[in-house]
């Protein structure tokens, strides 16, 4: 099996499965021809510390495919940090209905992902070499960022761009409540969530963090019913 063949999708495909998701087939060859691409760049540059086909799919693709069910319906998503275009371009291809902006202050790993964005066609993603400090504050529907920063830093720096009713998704490994529990008190507008998931090859313990402001949640009726 090589990261990107056959056999690989059949893998990415059974593991998608296992978590209860389904990418379809373009999917699936818009992630092939992502992983191919990333494994020929890095052997000029370092773009991943991991190349083996398995642990590529699981710790990069699958990884980021989990948090694809926990994004708004439409609208514009921010991606900080996103090194090889992870979790971005999973997410662009996986949610069509998205405009998903990747950032990462590293050039060359931007200008990977400028070049998966043009080869795939894909419309709805784009990429900037920018560090986030210096990036224009926007209104983006959700801000995400995998294994970026601490979450304390990730949800300061989130907060300028995000919309109202929008929401900052964490992807953190299993320290993922130890954090939110040192971090909650230094946000008390912010309802925050975590939540704990295995990778379905090698079970690795993963961890999404959920965080809305109190005052976009729904409030509930005398009767327990959101209103």
């Amino acid at each position: 099996m090589q990261a990107g063949d056959s056999l690989w999708c059949e893998k990415v495909k059974e593991g998608a499965a296992l978590m209860g998701l389904y990418p379809a087939p373009e999917v699936l060859e818009g992630l092939a021809l992502h992983v191919r691409n990333l494994i020929l760049w890095n052997k000029k540059i370092n773009l991943t510390a991991i190349t083996d086909p398995l642990e590529v799919a699981e710790k990069h693709v699958l990884d980021s495919l989990t948090l694809t069910a926990h994004l708004p319906a439409g609208g514009r998503v921010l991606d900080m940090g996103s090194g090889g275009g992870f979790p971005g371009l999973v997410m662009a291809l996986m949610r069509p209905d998205l405009d998903v902006l990747m950032v990462d202050s590293v050039q060359k790993k931007m200008v990977f992902v400028q070049d998966v964005i043009r080869s795939l066609k894909l419309a709805n993603a784009s990429a900037l070499h920018t560090r986030v400090e210096s990036l224009d504050a926007g209104d983006f529907s959700c801000v995400v960022s995998r294994a970026f920063t601490s979450l304390e830093r990730f949800v300061s720096l989130s907060l300028p761009f995000l919309a109202s009713s929008g929401s900052i998704i964490a992807m953190k490994g299993p320290d993922g409540r130890d954090e939110t529990a040192a971090a909650a008190p230094m946000f008390p507008e912010l309802a925050m969530e975590c939540r704990t998931y295995g990778l379905p090859f090698g079970g690795g313990e993963r961890s999404l963090v959920l965080i809305r402001r109190r005052e976009a949640m729904p409030s509930l009726t005398a009767s327990g019913k959101m209103a």
